[in-house]
């Protein structure tokens, strides 16, 4: 079981296994995260609780994405019908334990983000499962 929350406390959150965890490069994701390079980690919906205070949400082209509103962390998205919510990496209470293994996105990266990994990259959100890909 791995465990996060929001910056203040009031949002705390469980996942019960992690099926990928992707950056990405879309205009979007930068704008609402506020970074040049969003890390996402996807887990089925069924598997992801939360607890505490309820996010706030703000709707999106296709689906919602939730924050604290006390603290304004950035917490989670989830698509419209999607089986899958992408929860931000930083909001892991030990994030270092889970590695990136995907791009999306990738023709839309800011060009001076120079990167240099072996990662999979995707042109847009359709990605390929996870245990197929090769690095």
């Amino acid at each position: 079981m791995l465990e996060g929350g929001c910056f203040c406390g009031r949002i705390r959150f469980a996942v019960g296994e992690v099926f990928d965890c992707v950056y990405c490069h879309c205009s979007e994701c930068r704008r609402t995260h506020g970074a040049a390079l969003p890390l996402f980690v996807v887990v089925e919906a069924d598997k992801f609780t939360l607890s505490g205070d309820p996010p706030a949400a703000f709707r999106r082209a296709h689906g919602h994405h939730c924050f604290c509103p006390t603290c304004g962390t950035n917490l989670s998205y989830r698509g419209d019908g999607s089986a899958y919510v992408s929860i931000s990496h930083g909001a892991f209470d030990r994030a270092e334990d889970i590695r990136p293994l995907a791009h999306q996105f990738w023709p839309l990266r800011l060009p001076w983000l120079d990167l240099h990994d072996d990662l999979p990259k995707f042109e847009g959100n359709t990605l390929s499962h996870p245990a197929t890909r090769r690095r």
